[in-house]
């Protein structure tokens, strides 16, 4: 497992997260109300789901992730990977290519 969370958007790295950092207190409480939020589910692929697994929620939150990307949200992007290094540890890349219309997703786990 890395120490880093690396986000590459067509083939350049847009950010570098580092998983080791303590949780501050606020980036505590919004991780939780983040997982209060989808407890109460979400939408995936165009489908309600109403109590997501884990996987779901991570495939949720990098969703959302690319979202800040696109639009060049750094507090949202440290906030959702830190989502991201509390519960999926071992998520070491987010490789994403992009072209007009369609991007196509690549996870690496260490």
């Amino acid at each position: 497992m890395a120490e880093q969370l690396a986000i590459y958007r067509n083939g350049v790295l847009a950010h570098e997260f580092d998983k080791r950092a303590a949780l501050e207190r606020m980036q505590f409480a919004y991780v939780q109300r983040m997982d209060a939020d989808m407890d109460r589910g979400i939408r995936l692929n165009g489908e309600q789901i109403r109590s997501p697994a884990q996987a779901q929620r991570n495939q949720f939150v990098i969703g959302q992730l690319l979202d800040a990307l696109g639009i060049n949200d750094s507090r949202s992007i440290v906030m959702l990977c830190r989502y991201l290094a509390q519960h999926a540890p071992d998520l070491d890349v987010i490789r994403v290519e992009e072209d007009e219309d369609n991007y196509h997703v690549d996870l690496v786990y260490g």
